[in-house]
């Protein structure tokens, strides 16, 4: 299949600063009721100076490249140790496969895939995708970058990246699989979500985002997909 994301611009605009931002106002605008829960929770927001080693020894150890976004994301807090507390997003020492991490799920997940598909099904992405499975032998591609629940996951997919080195994000669980053309629209979307603002897990339009202004002004700028 034609990789039609390499020839799009991912639109991620964010910066350390602008994640910052970002999670600071989700955290204030998880109900009460949820915050426990809430998958920011897992976030104690601080610089670190050190991110930027800890990052490219993981990089070496997977032999691959983290996008932009999420070493921006990475750099702006600790994270719980999965291994420690089961759930939230991965410090970038825990950042791995997911055949490493959740091997029976990783198994599971050729009973879900689909290989009839047009490219220009795959990659239209936003309120009404053409296509919501994934391709053959994805999993063996799918980096787990967060923990929600048991076999529920945010995981990059680093066989589809644009052209300014941004992957495709999947939001696995057990009944869904939504695909995100970046990790930055991903969280933008997830947030909706954790903050209750809609009651399904989307994905959303960005006409709705862009009404939200600490989301539709955060992290995308000018998103070609609708």
């Amino acid at each position: 299949m034609t990789d039609l994301l390499s020839l799009r611009n991912s639109c991620y605009v964010g910066n350390e600063a602008a994640w910052s931002r970002f999670i600071s106002a989700w955290k204030q605008h998880v109900p009460s009721e949820h915050k426990e829960y809430s998958i920011v929770n897992s976030i104690d927001l601080c610089f670190s100076e050190s991110i930027g080693d800890l990052i490219c020894m993981q990089e070496k150890k997977l032999g691959i490249a983290f996008p932009q976004s999420l070493k921006d994301f990475l750099g702006i807090g600790k994270f719980r140790n999965l291994e420690i507390e089961g759930e939230g997003f991965l410090n970038a020492a825990e950042v791995g496969w997911l055949k490493d991490i959740d091997r029976d799920y990783f198994d599971l997940l050729g009973d879900f895939s689909d290989d009839d598909v047009l490219a220009e099904n795959y990659f239209k992405y936003g309120r009404s995708p053409l296509f919501t499975e994934l391709l053959p032998g994805t999993e063996e591609h799918l980096l787990v970058i967060a923990k929600l629940s048991v076999s529920e996951y945010f995981l990059l997919n680093m066989q589809f990246k644009s052209m300014d080195g941004e992957y495709e994000v999947v939001y696995l669980t057990p009944s869904d699989r939504i695909r995100y053309p970046n990790f930055a629209e991903m969280m933008r979307q997830y947030s909706v979500v954790d903050c209750h603002f809609v009651n399904d897990i989307g994905p959303q339009s960005v006409k709705m985002l862009s009404e939200i202004e600490w989301i539709g002004n955060s992290l995308i700028f000018n998103p070609w997909w609708t």
